[in-house]
């Protein structure tokens, strides 16, 4: 109870010594509150030999001089507050909390042990003497403290605890030698330990009283420093007695180094001399707090024009819009959301599809390549040729490879037409000759089973090369050259047999031709990117149509143009168009309005001009095929062809005639060819009529790895584009 009293004592001197009653200071301002945990070694400082009433067998003391080491900790809240109002550098640390200690004392004797395994043979050895003690407890304790900066402390005072748990063990163990024992003479046995006890610790002193002294180093938590994460070190000193039964009134003393750290939270910001303030903000240390260079609005924050390298203000609202969309038209009239509409004009385009007549073999082979398509005769009648073209799209040699079932088909369409199958070899072949003949008869029979073809209509022969073999550089042996000389020709005496597919696709016209999207961003953040896409809805059997998509890193462009003529996706539906707009800052992905300017769109099809009498725009496009390798000449079914081209062309009409060749030769060469090929064709057609002619190289919309798709690659197109609006 005296300590408690002296405690009280203690903390009345103190204040009143640093008490006065001059300028006061807000002490809120340097309040703080937290939590603890530290842990240590303790020294335990014993001068006696034994407890009282607890049996053991020598007198000397544990030596005071050498401090025996055990272990301790403690855990538990604080609460720091000034002093005085005058100075707030003395603040008082006041903690609450639970401890646990532990140690043990240990001292070893040398003896003569005469029982032992070797008989009655006394045998010098040692043992040891140790008390192991525990205890746990309440303490308070009240530190004056003072800030040597803003952020080391120092601290002293003192610590009173209130232990309501204890125990201890006590023996003696024989050290050596390993044949020692200790005798018992009531039981007459031999053992390694002797005087073991155990229990609380006999006369406990439950009050205790230390020293306590200390430094802490208070680092921010946080921005402003709110919470403080502080490093703490402690050294405490007995002043009380741990026992009161120690022989001859003996003494025993704890004292302890401790390392810890707490976690203090201030309801007022902590700013630190140490620390350097936000940018744009002034450190005030005696109002403990960072001010600003400039007063900002509610909307706005104080921010580093990186610039100008000047404090401004600055919007702190998170904006990202897509304000407007305009669109331009082709005769320069412009028109702005909502009163802007996309319209989309549907022309018909024909294209006519060339049939190759080559069926083409892998070397010393007679039997028909799986390449091409064989149906069962039992479903000859059902057999469409649409069917075929509607394959296209994902096949584009899906025409060439049904042209069995095509010629059959047609021969059965046209009973007066006659077939003349021709088959040879590469001249390199064995037995060239039989192969020849072997691959027009196959051909033969497949269509007599499958499509019924009476012997009489088909003609059959064979040969060594082609009439007119392919060669590279004036050979008929280069690989590529055997590949497209290993075939078999069709023809007929009626051109409707080989006569191009026409097949019928929509062109499209977008007005306006251009639109464009204007953004507007704001963020107070660093901008870390986002995109902007713009895609047509869903619209009945159409899916959504991706149209454009720009993505950007930390600079938003503040347009977004959309050319129809340089994009190949167009709207196909009458789905609206609209967007996706993206941005992200540091601080996430900016959240849109609900607002979308969605644009309608209206198709206008064929067959509603059609029914309002509307003079329209379709276009034609024609194939031109047949090339031989490296060559400029037309063969006879070509120029049929050019006739029938000749025949759509009219007054309103646009040509474009363009040239195209395989992969063989270099780049170079074959865009010269290309473009002979293209002059070739157009001047055959009407001069005032034809308004390009270009070489377009090689052609890869075919694969030039097969004799097939370089045949389709050598090629002039040609396009009639027909305008009757005007």
């Amino acid at each position: 109870m005296k300590y408690c009293l002296l405690l009280v004592v203690f903390v009345c001197a103190f204040q009143n010594s640093t008490a006065q009653s001059d300028k006061k200071t807000d002490t809120l301002q340097f309040l703080r509150y937290g939590t603890f945990l530290n842990g240590g070694i303790d020294l335990h400082h014993a001068n006696f030999a034994k407890f009282n009433d607890i049996a053991f067998c020598c007198p000397d003391n544990f030596s005071d001089k050498q401090s025996q080491l055990g272990f301790g900790m403690a855990i538990g809240g604080l609460l720091e507050f000034p002093l005085s109002s005058v100075n707030p550098n003395w603040f008082w640390d006041i903690r609450l909390g639970m401890q646990f200690h532990s140690g043990t004392l240990t001292q070893q004797h040398e003896t003569i042990f005469n029982n032992n395994l070797s008989g009655n043979q006394g045998v010098k050895g040692a043992f040891d003497y140790s008390i192991s003690s525990k205890v746990a407890g309440a303490f308070v304790s009240l530190m004056p403290s003072y800030h040597l900066t803003y952020r080391l402390s120092a601290h002293a005072g003192l610590q009173s605890s209130y232990l309501f748990y204890s125990s201890y063990n006590q023996s003696e163990n024989v050290v050596s030698p390993s044949n020692a024992y200790f005798y018992n003479d009531s039981t007459g046995k031999l053992s390694k330990q002797r005087n073991s006890s155990s229990g609380d610790i006999p006369g406990l002193h439950s009050f205790q009283l230390s020293g306590i002294a200390g430094l802490s180093y208070e680092i921010a938590g946080n921005l402003n420093g709110s919470t403080l994460i502080t490093p703490e070190v402690f050294y405490t000193i007995g002043i009380t007695q741990l026992s009161g039964a120690l022989k001859d009134d003996g003494s025993w003393r704890r004292s302890g180094f401790y390392a810890g750290i707490s976690l203090k939270y201030s309801p007022t910001p902590t700013v630190f001399a140490e620390n350097k303030c936000p940018e744009c903000y002034i450190a005030n240390l005696e109002a403990n707090d960072c001010l600003p260079e400039l007063i900002c609005k509610d909307d706005q924050q104080l921010k580093l024009n990186a610039i100008t390298k000047k404090c401004e203000c600055i919007s702190t609202v998170t904006y990202a819009e897509i304000d407007s969309v305009i669109g331009k038209f082709s005769n320069g009239e412009v028109k702005k959301f909502p009163e802007l509409e996309i319209t989309v004009q549907q022309f018909r385009k024909t294209i006519m599809k060339p049939i190759l007549p080559y069926l083409f073999y892998f070397s010393s082979a007679s039997d028909i390549s799986d390449v091409y398509s064989f149906i069962d005769p039992t479903l000859r009648d059902q057999y469409k040729i649409e069917k075929t073209v509607e394959r296209l799209k994902s096949k584009p040699l899906a025409l060439y490879n049904d042209i069995l079932n095509i010629v059959g088909k047609r021969l059965t369409e046209n009973p007066d037409a006659i077939l003349t199958i021709a088959g040879y070899h590469d001249g390199v072949e064995s037995n060239g000759k039989d192969i020849a003949a072997d691959r027009t008869l196959i051909v033969k029979k497949y269509l007599q089973d499958t499509w019924k073809i009476p012997d009489e209509r088909i003609v059959i022969f064979s040969g060594d090369l082609p009439s007119n073999p392919a060669t590279i550089n004036g050979s008929t042996t280069d690989e590529k050259a055997r590949q497209e000389n290993r075939r078999v020709e069709l023809s007929s005496n009626n051109p409707a047999i080989f006569a191009p597919i026409s097949t019928i696709d929509i062109d499209r016209e977008v007005a306006p031709e251009s639109i464009s999207y204007f953004s507007t961003v704001k963020s107070p953040y660093k901008l870390t990117g986002g995109y902007f896409e713009v895609k047509q809805s869903a619209d009945g059997k159409n899916s959504q149509l991706y149209i454009k998509k720009e993505n950007f890193a930390d600079a938003v462009p503040i347009r977004f143009d959309i050319s129809w003529k340089n994009i190949s996706a167009v709207p196909l539906s009458q789905g609206d168009i609209y967007y996706d707009f993206v941005v992200s800052n540091a601080k996430g992905v900016i959240p849109r309005s609900a607002t979308t300017l969605n644009l309608k769109v209206k198709q206008v099809t064929p067959e509603e001009k059609e029914r309002a009498g509307k003079p329209d725009k379709f276009s034609q496009i024609y194939d031109i095929i047949l090339y031989d390798i490296n060559s400029t000449g037309l063969t006879p079914a070509n120029n049929a062809m050019i006739e029938e081209v000749k025949k759509n062309i009219t007054a309103n009409s646009k040509v474009r005639v363009i040239g195209f060749t395989d992969n063989i030769g270099t780049k170079e060469y074959n865009q010269q060819l290309a473009q002979k090929r293209a002059e070739g064709i157009a001047s055959l057609l009407p001069k005032e009529s034809v308004v390009e002619v270009r070489g377009e190289g090689i052609s890869n919309q075919y694969s030039n790895e097969s004799p097939e798709g370089r045949n389709y690659n050598r090629a002039v197109r040609i396009i009639i584009e027909t305008d009757n609006r005007k």
